[in-house]
């Protein structure tokens, strides 16, 4: 296993930042009432805001600030660019809801982007939190496996045969690829924005054209020190009630290892998988 784990920190310093600013939020509204999704978001985008050298306001766009979070069965989305899909006023049931949470701020330094999100899950129901944890693993085996898989078309490939083994099904959709169903993409960079404090409509296009996507038709090699993301949004294909999960881990080769960002494990430990 030719791979390391960075569990509490990243390389990513846009998505650092992303992840403390979520940490932060849980902390503060986690147990209070009446907490909408729009709640939630306003209070993890002013979170975002006071961290330096970003731009919180992400390149995603739709949703609005590049930004969403979903409570209950809302966590089971098609794609986050529907309007329906954006954050509003559902609050949350702490003792039996899920939550799903992306932001996507960009570096103001290296210009790098630094996408975050993952499905949270606060209840008992051990049939949720098993299917958490299946999904948990099923990823991890595709980490295990990454040695193994020469390029992104193969890595898509083998992904789906691991997600059949676990009785999973990915079932991300991206509307700015040619094709729908992909495993995850490369992570853009954008020069010159070191006196910016948002982005224009121009630059949001060009961050999200310079993607290179994980699909059964685009096949890149995996190059030192280039960035990209595993992020599934996966599905049980045995009981089809069970809501969707999103895990959106960042890995990059360097010095010929696969360096994985596991970061969200840190949540889903603390709030959703207690073993």
């Amino acid at each position: 296993m030719s791979y390391l784990i960075e569990n509490e920190k990243t390389f990513n310093v846009a998505r650092q930042k992303a992840f403390d600013s979520l940490y932060i939020t849980l902390d503060t509204l986690y147990g209070k009432c009446n907490i909408s999704e729009i709640d939630f978001k306003n209070e993890w985008y002013n979170n975002l805001k006071k961290q330096n050298d970003i731009i919180a306001d992400g390149w995603y766009n739709p949703p609005p600030k590049g930004m969403a979070v979903l409570f209950g069965n809302r966590v089971s989305f098609d794609s986050l660019r529907n309007e329906k899909n954006w954050s509003n006023n559902t609050t949350i049931n702490w003792n039996k809801d899920l939550l799903y949470a992306y932001c996507s701020p960009i570096d103001k330094l290296s210009g790098i982007i630094g996408d975050i999100s993952l499905t949270l899950y606060f209840g008992k129901d051990e049939k949720i939190i098993n299917h958490i944890k299946n999904c948990h693993n099923a990823v991890q085996e595709i980490f295990n496996n990454l040695d193994t898989f020469q390029n992104s078309q193969e890595l898509f490939i083998g992904s789906e045969k691991i997600f059949a083994k676990h009785k999973l099904k990915n079932c991300i959709i991206s509307k700015t690829d040619d094709t729908p169903l992909d495993l995850g993409h490369t992570f853009s960079k954008l020069d010159g924005l070191q006196n910016k404090n948002s982005l224009t409509k121009e630059d949001k296009q060009r961050i999200s054209k310079a993607r290179m996507f994980i699909n059964e038709n685009s096949s890149w090699n995996f190059t030192e020190e280039l960035q990209f993301t595993i992020e599934p949004q996966l599905i049980s294909t045995e009981i089809l009630e069970l809501p969707q999960i999103s895990q959106h881990y960042l890995v990059k080769k360097s010095n010929n290892k696969f360096i994985i960002c596991q970061d969200i494990d840190y949540l889903l430990r603390k709030y959703t998988i207690h073993s």
